[in-house]
């Protein structure tokens, strides 16, 4: 078997020589160089929701390319109409001008390839009659025509969803757009207003378990408050040209509140002031603070004003968090003397900040 495939081998040599020889003389085996096909650009272009159903504002436009170069997203409305929507390799974008009598045609073009797109995608509205009457329905309320006929049919329409179970299906629909639909039950955190008596809102709460110690608060008002009265008699009525200092008549945090807040704050000389929450307690706790000798106070806000961001005088620094996200030894730093002022949300819900300040942060200073 060796020497056949020897020879087998030695032949094939000998022709390819010949071959090769005859082709230097003959121009039909002239040699021929061959270059790789150039790679195809694809990519792919996504719309969701598509249709758009009546009540959501926005489709969100995706898109990918495998041009390195990049691509460019355009909308067409019309054969000779185009206008660029967004730029980059790959992305999205939400687009929230889709109307209901109009076909929006998406186009990708690679950068490479600027006037051939590699994908598309149409979107448009639902139009069938039922949406076509609400859209008509949410026009109208849109533009300001509000009134008993509409609210009559919110009462008759609403309570469905709740009798036929689909409340758990509407309830994240209606939350994306801003409110909350709930029954009126027993079992529901909101009470019925119209079952709550009248003594609950006029009657004094008996206050259990915390001692007023009236005699003690009057002689602070009578023999120690006079004595800062020079300096809160100072503060303007209106609000200064700065905008980040304390100023009386602000509808806000005002009168005797501020004033008594403000001379706590001078008389009982906190080394620190922990503030949950911000805004005019925070300017005038400020005032008090920079007045004092060593007095520092600490905001935790998730949502600060330009104001408490650029600070103020008093100010030593800034928590821009949720308090319930914030580590509950933070108020260990609070020694006897210091201030624990909450003034956030003031509502209980569950995770709010209400819920986790008491008892939880109070729990940790001893109260």
């Amino acid at each position: 078997m060796r020497p056949v495939k020897s020879w087998s081998l030695c032949l094939a040599t000998e022709t390819l020589s010949r071959e090769s020889a005859s082709s230097q003389a003959d121009p039909r085996f002239l040699p021929v160089s061959y270059s790789k096909p150039p790679l195809q650009i694809t990519g792919k272009i996504t719309a969701t929701p598509n249709p758009v159903p009546f009540g959501e504002e926005h489709v969100v436009i995706s898109w990918d390319s495998s041009d390195e170069a990049g691509a460019e997203l355009r909308v067409s409305t019309s054969r000779d109409h185009e206008q660029l929507v967004s730029r980059g390799r790959s992305g999205s974008t939400k687009i929230p001008w889709i109307a209901h009598s109009t076909a929006y045609e998406f186009r990708l073009y690679a950068a490479s390839q600027p006037d051939l797109p590699i994908a598309t995608v149409k979107v448009t509205r639902e139009v069938d009659s039922a949406e076509a009457v609400l859209r008509e329905l949410a026009a109208e309320v849109m533009s300001g025509n509000v009134d008993t006929a509409l609210s009559r049919f919110i009462a008759v329409t609403v309570p469905r969803f709740v009798q036929t179970g689909k409340l758990r299906e509407m309830f994240p629909i209606w939350e994306r757009h801003g409110f909350h639909v709930t029954p009126v039950h027993f079992y529901q955190p909101l009470p019925d207003t119209q079952s709550l008596p009248e003594t609950l809102w006029h009657e004094p709460s008996k206050l259990v378990g915390i001692e007023m110690n009236d005699r003690l608060q009057l002689d602070l008002l009578r023999s120690h408050f006079p004595n800062f009265r020079d300096e809160y008699e100072s503060f303007s009525t209106r609000q200064t040209s700065e905008g980040s200092r304390f100023h009386l008549n602000n509808d806000v945090f005002d009168g005797v509140d501020a004033l008594v807040d403000y001379c706590m704050v001078r008389y009982f000389q906190p080394r620190l002031i922990i503030e949950v929450g911000s805004g005019y307690s925070s300017l005038i706790m400020g005032e008090a603070a920079a007045k004092n000798d060593r007095c520092s106070l600490v905001c935790i806000e998730p949502f600060p004003s330009d104001v408490l961001s650029k600070g103020f005088p008093g100010l030593k620094y800034l928590v821009t968090k949720k308090v319930q996200d914030v580590d509950v030894n933070f108020f260990a730093q609070l020694e006897p003397g210091d201030i624990l002022f909450i003034d956030s949300s003031h509502t209980v819900k569950i995770g709010g900040d209400v819920n986790f300040s008491y008892p939880s942060s109070t729990d940790v200073i001893g109260y």
